[in-house]
């Protein structure tokens, strides 16, 4: 981007600087109630989005309303492009000359959190492929989704191998080392339209990998397994740091990681997958003509999941699978309560991605209510439960109902909340005191006046002091100049008349002031919640062995 920053204003020379460190994104630059594009970008942003592009100053511009962002991002996503979310990082009213801006998120199409844009049947891999310059045939492989918590490590030795494992697993976005070398993958990638971008060789060291691995799980590779998978580790290293430099989000809903081992399941080839249609059409894109939508019937986002995992790998260990017959066997006997589990599975919503959400700091009010109504349901579902024998069913009779977390979502969050953090009233105003008390100024606001009224005559022994209210100012106190003496310090003079001054304070704001104290207060809470949740949780998982996902 050939600019001279001589003749730039302040704010656009921000964007440039900030533009030269995200140069591959499209950078969403918020400006006010928009986020606006410049230059090139906004010539792309244009297209891709059918906005209007305008100059300014002979700058090419083109901007989205902030409030409404995210159908934007995802219409960028899918057509491959990286976007870089610039926010405003202090409130625009008290700041001292150009408001402060930085990049908060990078988002791909593996680093997707939002639920409203994920198809909430499949999975949102991302993928890290290593392949070191000396080696020809021997891949270290990572896969994630970030909106589950769900991480696997592997090392596979041909391409056939690697082919079937981007098949199984189709992921959204690939990254590989910068010297990977082998064309035949890429093109293979490249024909399978997934979206893949590189990472400096750098990061693709064993010692660094280590290093991550271990603070993100609180184990060496080594204590986790994973001795003999040297090119796992270096690929899983190198994967958390992308989505660490991508996202700059708390990942600790990423707790555990998985070694898969082709040979532990039926390798179904990328050839067997694509020509027996198992979950994608050959020739349509409907995936209820594939063998998944066929089979598909289960009645929650997680259920649909693992359904597919089985598919593309079937277990191959007869006593697992000897396991699961017996559990089938059994569902076959109960007709009535199978029934009554499928209704209560129904009403179950996407636990995984919620819990990741809430862990990444992008959970919604209704997500929190979504959840207390899933995790509403365990007590019902285990009474069911009672009646089975197998042994996944008595597994799963050992989950912990979590009903501290039912109780304070119940009484903190108001159950119609919005599906945004922007709307006010979503926290119960009688769950905080101070949030109670601007909910009674906000909604009583003639009784709240005349009791402040009250209170700052006695307390300022001026019996004349009045509070009063015009379209210019706002409420303000108005005083005689006879008793200017006994002003105190917390009063800001704003107009002086001949015969009175007019003063205000926090207390008297105007309606925008005390929406945004409420908004404050209820942010604040919110995140309160979200850390006494993640507690409780993670407290759960460390005092109870949990079912594995194969029992699930």
């Amino acid at each position: 981007m050939d600019i001279d920053s001589s003749k730039l204003t302040p704010m656009m020379k921000q964007f440039v600087e900030l533009k030269t460190q995200y140069n591959d994104c499209i950078l969403l630059f918020r400006a006010g109630d928009f986020y606006e594009t410049f230059y090139d970008d906004a010539k792309e942003a244009s297209k891709i989005l059918g906005i209007t592009l305008t100059k300014r100053g002979g700058t090419p511009m083109a901007g989205v309303p902030y409030h409404s962002i995210m159908p934007y991002i995802k219409k960028l996503i899918q057509n491959n492009k990286k976007v870089a979310l610039c926010e405003q990082l202090e409130d625009p009213k008290l700041a001292k000359g150009l408001v402060k801006r930085g990049v908060t998120r990078v988002i791909t199409p593996g680093t997707i959190l939002e639920e409203e844009y994920l198809e909430s049947f499949d999975n949102n891999y991302i993928m890290c492929l290593y392949l070191p310059k000396n080696i020809s045939e021997k891949y270290g492989v990572a896969i994630v989704d970030i909106t589950t918590g769900e991480f696997l490590t592997s090392e596979v030795r041909d391409i056939e191998d690697v082919k079937t494992i981007i098949r199984k697993y189709s992921p959204n976005e690939i990254v590989m080392n910068e010297s990977f070398i082998q064309k035949k993958v890429k093109e293979f990638i490249k024909n399978s339209n997934i979206y893949y971008n590189y990472l400096s060789d750098i990061r693709f060291n064993v010692s660094y990998s280590k290093e991550i691995l271990k603070k993100q799980f609180a184990h060496t590779p080594e204590e986790m397994g994973l001795k003999e998978n040297e090119f796992g580790v270096i690929a899983s290293g190198a994967l958390l740091f992308y989505i660490y430099k991508l996202q700059k989000l708390d990942l600790n809903h990423i707790n555990k990681i998985k070694y898969v081992n082709l040979n532990s399941s039926m390798v179904i080839d990328s050839i067997c997958l694509r020509n027996l249609e198992i979950v994608e059409n050959l020739y349509l894109k409907d995936k209820s003509k594939t063998l998944y939508g066929i089979l598909n019937n289960t009645k929650s986002p997680l259920g649909a999941r693992m359904l597919k995992r089985h598919l593309i790998s079937p277990l191959l260990d007869k006593s697992k699978i000897e396991m699961q017959l017996d559990s089938i066997e059994e569902l076959n006997d109960f007709v009535m309560e199978r029934n009554e589990l499928r209704e209560f599975l129904s009403q179950v919503y996407d636990i995984e991605r919620i819990t990741s959400r809430i862990a990444s700091g992008l959970v919604t009010p209704r997500d929190m209510i979504s959840l207390k109504i899933s995790l509403e349901k365990i007590p019902q579902i285990k009474k069911i439960l009672n009646s089975f024998e197998t042994k996944v069913f008595k597994d799963i009779r050992r989950l912990d109902s979590l009903n501290e977390i039912v109780d304070l979502i119940d009484r903190a969050i108001v159950s119609d909340a919005p599906t945004h953090m922007r709307e006010i009233g979503y926290i119960k105003k009688d769950y905080n005191s101070e949030l109670a008390d601007l909910f009674n100024i906000t909604f009583n606001s003639k009784d709240y006046l005349k009791e402040l009224e009250e209170t700052e005559r006695l307390k300022t022994r001026i019996t004349t002091l009045k509070i009063r209210y015009n379209k210019i100012f706002g409420y303000y106190i108005e005083v005689p100049k006879s008793q200017e003496s006994k002003i105190p310090q917390d009063y800001e003079i704003k107009q002086n008349l001949v015969n009175a001054t007019r003063y205000i304070k926090p207390e008297l704001g105007d309606e925008t002031y005390r929406a945004s104290k409420m908004d404050e207060v209820a942010a604040q809470e919110l995140t309160n919640l979200l850390d006494d949740v993640l507690e409780t949780l993670e407290f759960v998982s460390s005092q109870k062995e949990m079912p594995s996902k194969e029992m699930v």
